[in-house]
């Protein structure tokens, strides 16, 4: 092989290669987690969404969309969010169990930040949707929504 055959198989290879950056997790400051209904408790569902979809996740920015996206039970007092500070991720997932969250966590990725939902599968052979809900600081980055059956 010629010198000038060489170079052009390594200016190839080097151009057809995607560089491996290591990802800067710590640039994104953790979200601080709010309390906020208990999705086991079943307190609130999601209204005005296409219930045959299979999973719907909703970020609420804002008082209007949360009132138009979320039903609080009637006997249950709607808790007040400062949307100045805070956003709601909401949404559910249709599953054929009786199943219900078992816990829920944000992580931090390279391009935003990802809410993991663990759900713990139940004994019934129930279509249903599990809810989910989880009050945090308010950022512009994406999120991603991860269900995790365990």
């Amino acid at each position: 092989m010629s010198r000038f055959t060489i170079a052009i198989v390594v200016v190839l290879s080097a151009l057809g290669c995607e560089k491996d950056e290591p990802c800067l997790k710590t640039t994104l400051p953790a979200l601080q987690q709010y309390p906020f209904l208990s999705p086991a408790r079943y307190l609130a569902v999601l209204q005005n969404v296409d219930q045959s979809a299979d999973q719907i996740n909703l970020i609420i920015r804002n008082q209007r969309d949360y009132e138009k996206y979320l039903l609080i039970r009637s006997d249950t007092i709607r808790p007040v969010i400062d949307f100045s500070k805070r956003m709601l991720l909401a949404g559910h997932v249709r599953e054929s169990t009786s199943a219900g969250v078992r816990s829920m966590s944000i992580a931090s990725t390279c391009e935003g930040y990802t809410l993991n939902v663990f759900v713990n599968q139940g004994n019934l052979g129930v279509v249903q949707f599990v809810p989910y809900y989880f009050l945090c600081d308010i950022t512009d980055r994406p999120f991603q929504v991860k269900v995790i059956d365990n």
